[in-house]
């Protein structure tokens, strides 16, 4: 075989897998969209087992819109909030913090102020900067402080691997809150957010 012929016939083949993989993305983005269109009535009713839950323990304060102060045990403990990211409010780089963080934080602290919550842990316990990673319930069991605030609109969503148990919902709660541009999403602040 000439040296051309082999050229082309190598081009063929690399762009018959570049095909074959898109093909391939794209069934999977179907799949997963089919899935939360049928799915989304489940994924939003799921919750944790009664003996998943670790409390009642009573809030503290917000530190800002994605970790709150807890006392456990009389200890008080640092919970980031699993599955959400919210603006920079309190960063030690100061040029980091943007005012809809405060916006943020502000919302969280009217969800817990007074309250006891409940936490639901993962796959992992802590995170690199020793907080505790906890999904929070309010002191009902049900309801969840991640998705009243990404439902709201003030924070995004961030999933690390392997902490990933309400990714789909949270994923819903946020493509909901965009479409009807709830909260931060009016001003597409969550958009530029880090």
């Amino acid at each position: 075989m000439s040296w051309k012929k082999e050229k082309k016939r190598r081009k063929r083949q690399q762009r018959f897998r570049k095909l074959r993989r898109l093909a391939g993305q794209l069934l999977t983005l179907a799949v997963l969209a089919a899935a939360l269109v049928y799915l989304g009535p489940q994924i939003m009713e799921q919750g944790p087992a009664a003996e998943d839950l670790k409390g009642p323990y009573r809030v503290l304060w917000a530190a800002d819109g994605d970790t709150l102060v807890i006392d456990i045990d009389g200890v008080e403990t640092s919970v980031r909030l699993i599955g959400i990211d919210a603006p920079e409010s309190v960063h030690w780089d100061e040029t980091k913090n943007v005012p809809e963080g405060a916006e943020s934080s502000e919302f969280l602290k009217g969800l817990i102020r007074g309250k006891k919550v409940w936490l639901e842990y993962d796959s992992e316990l802590l995170d690199k900067y020793d907080r505790t990673l906890a999904y929070v319930w309010l002191d009902d069991g049900e309801t969840m402080v991640q998705d009243l605030i990404l439902k709201a609109g003030m924070a995004k969503t961030l999933t690390i691997r392997p902490n990933v148990r309400y990714t789909l919902r949270f994923e819903k709660l946020q493509f909901d809150a965009k479409r009807e541009k709830a909260g931060l999403w009016a001003g597409s602040a969550l958009d530029a957010a880090p």
